[in-house]
């Protein structure tokens, strides 16, 4: 489980840090909405592709048959725990430094619920003001948070584009995201260029035709700022990043096609990070699509003595592993494998795992097997694909 664990975490961080690279080439264009989303799926593919499966096989021309279970019990002697070696020490670093960042993210969204709760509000139709004292204007999801003392329509404007286009989720989202990836420098800098891309958001459309005006107000309030962590604040980015952005040219919609850069790293880190199944080649076989209820004129391959011996055969020959019984690794590996017309076993694949030395032996012992009696269609011999779930039990 851990090393499952440890091996998905590291796919996801390479796979975002590859997405993350195209995303320089088209940052500083006024497409803010595309940038935006664009971030978004960089890290929902980083945290999908490490768990997808693609099957290649587009022929399907063989027969198919689940298996029974065959159980493998293990005794073992109890024996106190190590605690040391349950978890290595790399591990439960990176657990205390991610406990951490997430206790932070939940004590920056418990002081935004005693804000709300210690504030007097203004309940509207889609926002609901809570008024602050001090210069403390922000947003998180539909509550809006403005000064009393020095309301200004714009600042109250700004924010509630943040919170009709839903900026609060997407900061939601990469916070949790950087508590387990906070070692990756890319989620950092992923964090802030989204910040920055709702801000850009938001300027652009509470600016209007008063560019001078909104201009002049942002530079009257920024040495007043007090930020609050895990918010859109008017105030968040410096002055001078906003200024340039506000004062410059759309970019024509020929730049959208920079987006097209991505294709590449996407299919990239499809095929390196996911379980792409590839079959070998099956020109020679008979079409034929097998679900349940063997036709009258179909048979199913035959272990040599029966399904009796099949199961003698897998029990007798396992050997549950050292390393997993110490480790006490136990569960279900699913093993695919084809019987040729000939008889013999090919293609062998796990396709559920437990553990490296668990599935190793399970592949071990099922491409050991000796020669089947091979399944047939109308008399003729067919190469046919099977499914056994091994468990391995530990009592």
């Amino acid at each position: 489980m851990i090393n499952d664990f440890v091996l998905y975490s590291l796919k996801s961080v390479v796979i975002f840090s590859l997405l993350f690279i195209p995303y320089f080439l088209f940052r500083g264009d006024t497409f803010f909405v595309r940038n935006r989303l664009y971030l978004l799926l960089a890290l929902i593919l980083s945290l999908v592709l490490p768990l997808l499966s693609f099957n290649m096989d587009q022929n399907e021309s063989r027969l198919n048959f689940v298996l029974s279970t065959i159980s493998i019990n293990e005794k073992i002697e109890e024996a106190p725990v190590n605690s040391s070696e349950l978890l290595p020490w790399l591990v439960k670093v990176f657990l205390i430094i991610s406990g951490l960042f997430l206790l932070r993210f939940f004590v920056s969204i418990s002081n935004i619920i005693l804000m709300i709760l210690r504030n007097p509000k203004e309940k509207r139709e889609k926002e609901t003001i809570v008024w602050m004292k001090g210069p403390t204007d922000f947003s998180f999801f539909r509550y809006i948070f403005l000064s009393r003392d020095k309301y200004h329509p714009s600042i109250h404007q700004h924010e509630r584009i943040h919170v009709q286009r839903f900026h609060s989720v997407d900061i939601i989202l990469f916070e949790l995201f950087r508590c387990f990836q906070w070692y990756n420098p890319l989620v950092w800098v992923a964090l802030s260029e989204i910040r920055t891309q709702h801000e850009y958001e938001a300027d652009e459309l509470t600016v209007g035709k008063n560019k001078t005006e909104y201009q002049a107000l942002l530079l009257s309030l920024v040495l007043e700022k007090d930020l609050v962590h895990m918010t859109n604040s008017f105030y968040y980015l410096t002055i001078k990043k906003r200024f340039t952005m506000m004062n410059k040219k759309r970019s024509p919609k020929r730049a959208l096609t920079k987006t097209l850069a991505v294709l590449p790293f996407v299919l990239l880190s499809a095929g390196l990070f996911s379980n792409i199944h590839r079959p070998e080649d099956n020109n020679d076989q008979t079409v034929l699509h097998y679900s349940t209820g063997a036709k009258s004129d179909t048979l199913a391959p035959e272990f040599k003595g029966g399904n009796e011996a099949f199961v003698k055969y897998l029990s007798s020959s396992i050997k549950y592993p050292e390393k997993a019984k110490k480790d006490k690794k136990a569960g279900i590996v699913v093993v695919s494998f084809v019987i040729d017309k000939s008889g013999k076993v090919k293609n062998t694949l796990v396709k559920e795992g437990v553990s490296p030395e668990l599935d190793k032996e399970a592949l071990r012992v099922i491409n050991s097997m000796p020669a089947w009696k091979a399944g047939s269609v109308g008399g003729k011999a067919i190469e046919t694909e099977l499914c056994v779930p091994i468990s391995f039990k530990l009592d």
